[in-house]
């Protein structure tokens, strides 16, 4: 766990297998992780990008991160963050609550099984009524959709087969 009573900061971090936790007013330049989860406390700073194969990514209250924020099996959850780029998931749900401003799109990518047949599993997306998103929401895949405002409805980009 990287713990800060003032400012911690640190360079890129990079872990195979476990989870990143961290304290608030942490700063990092960008953040890899394969097999574990992502969180802290608040106020993450990332100068980069935020990426994680196998597990969940929570951005806390008062955090930015630089680059986009991106993971294929787990769920993204930003509560009061700017996203200076794309958040992307493929298999994950993504969350976004309070007044987390996403600069780039939403994108569900195409999630293929290993047969080559789409995956049954719906993903959601929930947005809250206060959230702020620049860009679209693209959909490759069908995705359950959970807007507290309608606005976001003209924001989605649908681009699968079978879409209805």
């Amino acid at each position: 766990m990287l713990k800060s009573a003032t400012t911690l900061s640190a360079d890129d971090v990079s872990i195979v297998n476990g989870n990143l936790e961290m304290e608030s007013h942490v700063s990092v330049r960008s953040i890899d992780i394969v097999n574990g989860d992502i969180s802290a406390t608040s106020h993450l700073s990332v100068l980069g990008n935020v990426e994680s194969v196998n597990g969940n990514i929570t951005l806390p209250e008062q955090s930015k991160i630089g680059g986009h924020v991106e993971t294929v099996n787990g769920d993204i959850t930003a509560t009061d963050t700017v996203v200076e780029d794309d958040v992307e998931t493929l298999n994950g749900d993504i969350t976004l609550k309070g007044n987390t401003h996403i600069v780039g799109n939403i994108i569900y990518r195409e999630s293929e099984n290993s047969w080559g047949e789409r995956s049954d599993n719906k993903p959601t997306l929930t947005i809250e009524s206060d959230v702020v998103i620049d860009g679209t929401i693209i959909l490759e895949r069908p995705v359950n959709l959970v807007f507290d405002n309608d606005a976001f409805d003209k924001k989605v980009v649908v681009s699968y087969g079978g879409a209805q």
